[in-house]
């Protein structure tokens, strides 16, 4: 659990050291223009828009988002699908600017150890999140046992090829939230079973260096093309995983159009990247002594028991466990043991043996062959786009004159 550890308090430093710089700028001007839109400002609108359209095929009042970082995406489910909504995260800091900005009810929870009662909401949310956890198995167990309807799980982090997945996993980095787990779309369908639903979550999304953006239509034109659905192949990046638990009934396909402006005219609030890079600052509100326990109420994650009220603490009626209360975010952090129990009870199924293999690769010792392995492979993916020899001498060159621009490092 050091890696968890490690992660969670990197996360916070990051958040803080967000807030405290003063080179934070807003990508959008006062007449639809936009000026230096980064790589990964245009990929996080991409992951909106097909959780959004994910998310419009199905009928639900309540939702969990795991990982949610600041809220935003929390924020937009609930506006948009009139839906209760709650998140956890690992980061307190990532959840105080969640009840702060977006008024989301936040935990600070491990994502392989939900402080929640078994199908709790009838959608759990996940996105970018698996290839960073230290168990992954035990993360996916949990996704799928708060959830009554349906699950949705978004990555960037996946291939087409089980030797590929081992070559990435051995070449990650030990870093905090480092990329350390990578998926075939065979596993999330091996783990939620036949109802599960696997496509591309973006089309060539090198694209976006093709594009001049000069104004927001040019902004929604790039990401409507990126994100058009598809089955996962030649080009893909990113995949997303709808898992219905039970038998729904079908909706139609949500407005894309509507659905993406949606999202844009709330980046556009936001000043960018919602608010996380840029000139915005969530409102400072009072001191919160009592934490806001929303419906569903969140369990013990020690035994499960209930939740009692108290200034600056939780306390659990069972097992008297004490959680603190930060700022109005409680800590319901597990024990270890419930984490690898809960790791171990999905290594017992014998159809995820794909899967664990692959995740279990040995990470090599040395960091610069890890370096090079990446590199090589990124390359080779790159020279096998399906894109004109002129579109990737121009990728090439924006890439290379744009370098330190936070692209995400992917494409």
């Amino acid at each position: 659990m050091e890696y968890t550890e490690r992660t969670r308090h990197w996360l916070d430093e990051q958040v803080l050291a967000s807030l405290a710089s003063a080179t934070r700028v807003s990508y959008y001007a006062d007449d639809d223009q936009v000026t230096g839109v980064p790589v990964a400002q245009v990929l996080g609108l991409a992951r909106a828009l097909s959780v959004l359209e994910a998310l419009a095929e199905l009928e639900f009042s309540s939702l969990l988002d795991v990982g949610a970082g600041t809220g935003w995406l929390s924020q937009m489910v609930a506006n948009e699908f009139g839906a209760s909504v709650a998140a956890v995260d690992l980061s307190g800091e990532l959840c105080v600017w969640a009840r702060r900005a977006f008024a989301v009810p936040a935990y600070v929870a491990n994502a392989a150890a939900l402080p929640f009662e078994d199908d709790a909401f009838d959608v759990v949310l996940c996105s970018e999140v698996i290839e960073h956890v230290e168990f992954p198995a035990a993360a996916l167990g949990e996704l799928r046992r708060v959830a009554k309807k349906a699950v949705i799980v978004t990555t960037q982090e996946s291939c087409l090829q089980g030797w590929r997945r081992r070559l990435l996993v051995s070449a990650s980095e030990d870093a905090p939230h480092a990329e350390r787990n990578y998926f075939l779309p065979q596993d999330l369908a091996d783990f939620f079973g036949r109802r599960c639903r696997v496509g591309r979550m973006m089309n060539l999304p090198e694209r976006i260096r093709l594009f001049d953006f000069r104004s927001i239509e040019d902004l929604k034109r790039c990401v409507l093309e990126i994100t058009e659905p598809g089955a996962f192949g030649g080009g893909s990046y990113g995949l997303i995983a709808v898992a219905p638990l039970c038998e729904l009934p079908s909706r139609p396909a949500g407005d894309r159009q509507a659905l993406l402006d949606a999202v844009i005219a709330s980046d556009r609030t936001l000043g960018g990247a919602s608010g996380y890079r840029t000139n915005w600052n969530p409102p400072v509100f009072r001191r919160e002594a009592v934490a806001t326990l929303a419906t569903p109420r969140p369990v013990c994650p020690k035994c499960a028991g209930d939740l009692l009220d108290s200034v600056d603490s939780l306390a659990c009626t069972s097992c008297g466990g004490v959680f603190a209360v930060d700022r109005g975010v409680p800590t319901l952090l597990a024990p270890d043991a419930v984490v690898m129990q809960n790791e171990g009870n999905q290594r017992q199924r014998p159809e995820l043996g794909q899967m664990f293999s692959g995740l279990g690769a040995p990470r090599w010792r040395f960091f610069s062959v890890r370096r090079m392995v990446r590199e090589v492979l990124r390359l080779q993916d790159f020279l096998g786009l399906p894109l004109s020899g002129a579109d990737k001498a121009r990728i090439a060159w924006r890439r290379w004159s744009t370098r330190g621009e936070p692209d995400d490092g992917a494409i």
